[in-house]
This record gives structure tokens, sequence and C-alpha cells, in this order.
């Protein structure tokens, strides 16, 4: 074997000239994937950016709206596993009964805290899913690393730490479980079949989740999304006879107009994405003369975005961009938000923050991605890619240190209810207040 950078003579062999060969310096490679050391870290790291902007979801836990009003009291009163597939509001809603279910019998002192804690740990779990090696051909590391950083610190006051509204952080993760890398072990098949089967029959994001996993298939012809679509479109046929069977309150028009709608995807996806802003804004556009053609700018510099990272970009951000679209697009068709006109209530800063939680995640996805390919005219050393990441880091600062807390929940004393319910009359009807203010939980005493 010659040694390396030179051809020897053999033997017998005249002198002759020593051909050498450029010796390569690579490189230490990039890291693909988390230490195992890293993991606790990351997962330490993420729940306290998320309880942090709450604290009393932990430390003085409370019921939020139906977590209350209809999940704990209907399993209280009527059994939590004989209700799983009880309708409300038009659909299914089996996650957050069946979390009802197997935490009630904690009664109303700890329930709340068990309630919280779940939806905390759903709220986590897309950012950590994203470090994981399924998404290896998505991104390197640390841009994956970058899109779980963004995920958590989106604010939206209506999403975090409530059991209620944990199914759109399910519907996040049951996406990414879509669009990863096949599962090769039990368990990481056990987690897809869960997380698909909770989202689909939690909500109507298994409509969009079948259409993904028809297309995976049929780019990669892999049996494993094929069975994985079939049990997505089992459930989907469980949400449509809940659809049918009706329960939908009843809701104000639309009150939709084009210049709404740039106002609307101006504020609620691409400004509240970009500042990190919620309830407390720090760029928000009023309804007013010229407003719309501001919009109008704003939605068409974003869109060329969107539009370069659907052509170009890799195949797990252009299907999750695909989801988020769709559930924007059914979000702005049929919301549930209010018995006025609806579309002048969700264009105000903070209200139905749910609906774009997806979009804002998918439109920050797609900007990062084009930044990072950003090939600017600028001296040899200077990056512009880390330039242009640099800008939407300090964009999200603004909104971030501006109201990086939520208000703490109204303390409605939630001890000394559930002393008070140890104590009433068998066959009674007991009452206790919860958050937000004029919700309350109705429960007969057995």
């Amino acid at each position: 074997m010659p040694a390396l950078g030179a051809l020897q003579p053999g033997p017998g062999a005249g002198p002759r000239a020593v051909r050498s060969e450029p010796v390569v310096a690579t490189s230490p490679p990039r890291a693909r994937h988390l230490p195992r050391w890293g993991w606790p870290l990351a997962a330490l790291a993420a729940l306290a950016v998320v309880i942090s902007r709450r604290p009393d979801a932990v430390t003085n836990a409370q019921f939020w709206a139906e977590d209350g009003t209809v999940w704990f009291a209907t399993a209280y009163n009527h059994g939590g596993f004989a209700s799983l597939l009880t309708p409300y509001n038009g659909y299914l809603q089996v996650f957050s009964r069946l979390v009802a279910a197997l935490f009630t019998p904690l009664g109303l002192r700890w329930a709340p805290l068990a309630f919280n804690l779940v939806a905390i740990a759903v709220q986590v779990a897309p950012a950590l899913f994203l470090l994981t090696s399924r998404l290896d051909d998505a991104a390197p590391l640390p841009g994956r690393a970058a899109l779980a950083a963004v995920y958590l610190l989106i604010p939206s006051f209506e999403v975090n730490a409530n059991l209620t509204n944990a199914q759109w952080h399910l519907a996040v993760l049951a996406t990414l479980v879509v669009v990863a890398r096949v599962p090769r072990g039990r368990a990481w098949r056990a987690f897809d079949i869960a997380a698909v089967a909770l989202s689909a029959l939690t909500g109507p994001f298994g409509f969009l989740l079948v259409l993904v996993l028809g297309i995976r298939w049929l780019g990669t012809r892999e049996r494993w999304f094929l069975l994985l679509g079939g049990l997505c479109l089992l459930c989907d046929a469980v949400q449509v006879w809940a659809i049918h069977g009706g329960g939908r309150p009843a809701v104000g028009p639309l009150g939709a107009t084009p210049s709404l709608l740039l106002e609307i995807l101006a504020n609620k996806v691409v400004l509240d994405g970009l500042f990190a802003q919620d309830w407390t804004h720090v760029v928000f556009l009023t309804p007013g003369s010229g407003m719309g053609l501001v919009s109008g700018l704003i939605d068409l510099v974003a869109a060329g975005v969107v539009v370069t990272a659907l052509i170009r970009g890799p195949e797990a951000l252009r299907l999750f961009t695909l989801v988020a679209a769709g559930v924007l697009i059914a979000g702005l068709a049929s919301p549930l938000v209010a018995t006025q006109p609806q579309w002048p209530v969700i264009n105000t800063a903070g209200v139905a923050q749910r609906y774009f939680l997806p979009a804002e995640c998918a439109w920050l996805a797609c900007l990062l991605w084009a930044l990072t390919r950003w090939r600017p005219r600028l001296p040899r050393r200077v990056d512009g890619g880390v330039i242009g990441v640099g800008l939407v880091v300090a964009a999200m600062a603004v909104g971030l240190v501006t109201a990086w807390q939520y208000p703490p929940f109204q303390d409605d004393h939630p001890a000394t209810y559930a002393a008070g319910l140890g104590s009433a009359a068998p066959g009674s009807t007991f009452v206790e207040p919860i958050n937000p203010p004029g919700w309350s939980v109705q429960l007969t005493v057995p």
C-alpha cells in the first residue's frame, strides 16, 4: 500500500519523480444528533420557558374555561371514560376527555395541576421532537434547535399551559411526526400511532394529516405511511360521524372583506410571528385609510419568502407549510370566536390566536430557511445568513422583552372550594367559579 501523499518506486526501478497528492484537511463533522446528556438539559430548558411565561399554572394551578366547565365536570358527573366519544363544539375532543377521565379522581384541588402539567408536556413535545434524528433530513441540528426555540417563544396566552387548547400543540406534533423519517423501533412506531390518532380524534386536524400521509406514501412507497394513513382515515371517519351529529354553537357572520383578510394575515401571522407579540403588540396595523395597501405589501413580501421555500425547501418544510395553510384557511372560514361579525373581532391583538399558531410557525420556519441561504455581496468573512437570522432574533426579542410573562389567573382559591365540595350534601349542586371570569364548574355531589 503506497504511503499517503506519494507513490514509491518499485523494487529495481530506476530513480524517477515522486508524484505528490494534496492532503485534504478535514474539519470536524458537524453534530447531527443531540447527545444523551443534552436531552435532560433541552427538556428542562423547554419546561422553564413555558412555565416562566405564567408560573401560577404550576404554583397555583386552576381550571381554565372548558378544563373545568366541560372536561372535569362531565367526567365527575357522568364518568370520564363513558364520555370519550361525546362531541363538543361540533367535533370530538378525545385527548382532553381522556386526560379528564384519568385525573378527575384527584378532585378539585389537584386535578387542575395534573391538567396543566399534561398540557405543558404536550406544549414542549414538538420542540423536543424537532431535536430528534427523525428530522435530520429537514435541517441540521443547529437549525432545528433554532426552530424549536422559535416554537416555544411564539407567544399565545390562549394556548399556553391549559388542557383546552393543548389540541393545537398536539396537532403540530402530529404534523411533525408525519413529515419525519419512518420510525424504526417499536417505541417510535407506538409514539407515531398515538400522536396521529389522538390528534385526528381531537379536532378536525386529521383531514389534513391524511392528505400529507397520502403524499408521503406516493413519494416513498413506504408501507408505514400507508398504514398510518389508514389509521388516520379511520379516525377521520369517526370525526365525520361526530361532526354530522351537530352541536356546533351559534356564532356570528364572518364579516369578511378582502381588505380585512390582508390585515388579518399581516397582523396575526406575519407581524405577530416576527415580533413575538400577543396581547401586547409592537407593530399592529389598525383598520384605517391605506392599511389595506400596507397590509398587502407586507403579505406580498411574506408570500414571496413562503413560495420560495415551497419550491426549493426541504420536503418536511413544504408539507408542514401545507398543513399550516389548511389550518389557517379552515380557521378563517369557520371560526368560533363571537356572536357578532367575527373577522373584525379576530383582527384584534391577542384574540383567537390559536387559529394562527401553525401558520406563524410555518412563516418563521420559511423565513429562517430563506435567510440561511441569503448570499448578499458582503465582505468575505461576513455571512449574510447569520445577519438575517440575527435580525429575526432581534425582532422577536423586542416583543419578548416587552411582555415575557402573561398575567396570572384571578385567584379563585381552589383549595377552599375543594374543602367545600367535601362537606356538601349528597345530591346537591356544587358550583365553583373559574377563569376566565363568568365561567364555573357545576358538580352534582354523589
